[in-house]
């Protein structure tokens, strides 16, 4: 205030008040104090905005002080028990106290010596003779425990109160530290745990995820099994005059509710099919909560092998001579003009099943959420992920290249040739792609496109859609819904999840652990 006046009254010509026993300053001496005055009020201004408005950066430094003066306070406390506990013949109280003063204060010398431990080769190891003290004084042993519980309630309390209002996202080197005091001395601290991220299932610690995707993954086979179980019986139907005189024998000409099917395949064979296109639309909602309208004409043709593919491609009046010749070199086909009509003519039962369901999830991944082949991780890692939930198998894969880099960096992984095995634990082989790091970056993989993709991809993809549908059940529709929307992994992990992508990855890394 003294300064803001001083200002003013220059500003207004009065100059300033001479003070008893100092000479008049002159014109030149009053401005120089002036122009001193107005940078010391601008920089007490910045300052005062910089506390106002304080950075993370700030926030992060501020738990690490929290963080260290707690444990400075709880070691000396602690200290001073144990002392005081010594006095008191309260041996055992003693050596309570010295276990966990060690473990803030690792090299304190009493406490080391007390507990019979010396250092070798730069660890403290503990005597096999050590015997830990007996209490000799039952007149103060009672006070012994509420002033230890004191201490340690006082110093959980500091910590937990100062890491609560701090959000996940925020600021995550703090938290770790702080909640890591915190489980150094109460491995089990639920609160500490929560927080952290974790949960206990199975007996043991793990990443809320873990628990999520173990207890998810029950309830969706469930659920899938009831859904097809619920399939009402398909009625019978003639083929039309197109599907007659393509030179076919057709086994069963079938109407469901939503897919009509023919084949000349088994008709057992054809009813299983259907029934599983039939429900994957509710598999769909189950997983993801979208109900979308089913499309009216959606058909499909089962066919026992390439022989009858050509009968059906080479005779149908809709495709043309050229792709006729393209899609024979396939296992399955659509009709042209964007109809919701497919052949499959894979060899095998077992590939003709999830071939099929496999078309109709595509259909649905474009519809809810704008996904094709140029989000190729989405396409044929959800992909596969929702056919192996419907049919327990991922055996129709539209990865075509050779992997090289992968066996490049390390030939016994093969994970081109172990994929393709029947009964293939794909989650099993993305722990053996990151263990050897040699997963691909998720930057990378990410942005691939389904003809660019190698099997390796088709792998971490495969990990990472499971990780998401089946450990972040809450969220997975809405990262689907912006990701397959083109937007970068990146700026989606940090929008749905709140943290960045390097974090994000080693979570994934961690799971996989935790779910092998």
């Amino acid at each position: 205030m003294k300064a803001g006046r001083e200002i003013a009254r220059t500003a207004r010509g009065e100059g300033t008040r001479p003070v008893k026993g100092c000479p008049r300053r002159s014109p030149i001496s009053v401005s120089l104090v002036v122009m001193r005055t107005v940078l010391r009020c601008r920089a007490l201004l910045l300052a005062l905005l910089c506390f106002a408005a304080p950075a993370p950066l700030a926030r992060a430094e501020g738990l690490v002080d929290v963080a260290d003066a707690a444990v400075e306070r709880f070691s000396s406390r602690i200290d001073e028990l144990a002392q005081w506990c010594e006095k008191q013949e309260l041996y055992a109280a003693r050596d309570t106290c010295y276990r966990m003063l060690v473990l803030y204060r690792p090299d304190h010398e009493v406490a080391r010596r007390t507990l019979r431990y010396t250092k070798r080769g730069g660890d403290w190891v503990q005597s096999p003779g050590y015997k830990p003290g007996t209490n000799r004084n039952e007149e103060m042993e009672p006070k012994f425990k509420p002033w230890l519980d004191e201490i340690t309630s006082e110093f959980l309390t500091t910590l937990l109160e100062a890491v609560r209002p701090v959000p996940e996202w925020e600021d995550r080197e703090g938290r770790k530290r702080v909640l890591g005091e915190i489980l150094r001395l109460d491995p089990d601290h639920e609160e500490a745990r929560a927080l952290n991220g974790e949960a206990h299932h199975r007996g043991r610690w793990v990443l809320k995820e873990t628990k999520s995707a173990d207890e998810r993954r029950r309830k969706l086979l469930e659920a899938v099994k009831e859904l097809v179980k619920a399939v009402p019986e398909p009625v019978r139907e003639d083929p039309d005059d197109v599907e007659a005189k393509l030179g076919l024998q057709w086994t069963a000409a079938l109407k469901g509710e939503w897919w009509r099917a023919l084949g000349t395949v088994p008709e057992p064979e054809l009813r299983r099919v259907l029934a599983r296109m039939e429900a994957s639309d509710k598999v769909f909602q189950e997983v993801f909560g979208l109900e979308l309208p089913r499309e009216k004409g959606c058909g499909f043709y089962l066919l026992r092998g390439l022989p009858d593919a050509k009968l059906a491609i080479g005779n149908h009046p809709e495709f043309t001579d050229t792709q006729k010749t393209y899609y024979l070199t396939l296992r399955s086909a659509w009709l042209p003009r964007g109809k919701h009509v497919f052949f499959q003519w894979s060899d095998t039962p077992e590939v003709r099943v999830d071939g099929s369901v496999r078309n109709a999830l595509g259909v649905m991944l474009m519809r809810s959420f704008g996904v094709n082949t140029e989000r190729g991780w989405v396409w044929e890692g959800l992909g596969c992920y929702l056919v192996e939930l419907i049919t327990g198998t991922h055996r129709v894969i539209y990865v075509t290249r050779e992997m090289v880099t992968t066996t490049e960096r390390d030939p016994k992984l093969d994970i081109d040739r172990r994929m393709k095995q029947p009964g293939a634990n794909w989650l099993a082989l993305a722990r053996e792609l990151y263990d050897a790091k040699a997963a691909p970056e998720l930057p990378v993989f990410t942005r691939k496109k389904v003809n660019d993709m190698l099997p390796e991809d088709l792998i971490a993809g495969y990990a990472l859609a499971r990780y998401i549908v089946e450990g972040r059940p809450d969220q997975a529709t809405r990262f689907f819904m912006l990701h397959g929307n083109n937007q970068p992994i990146k700026e989606t992990v940090e929008t749905v999840f709140r943290m960045p992508l390097e974090l994000f990855e080693q979570q994934i890394i961690r799971w996989l652990k935790e779910m092998l």
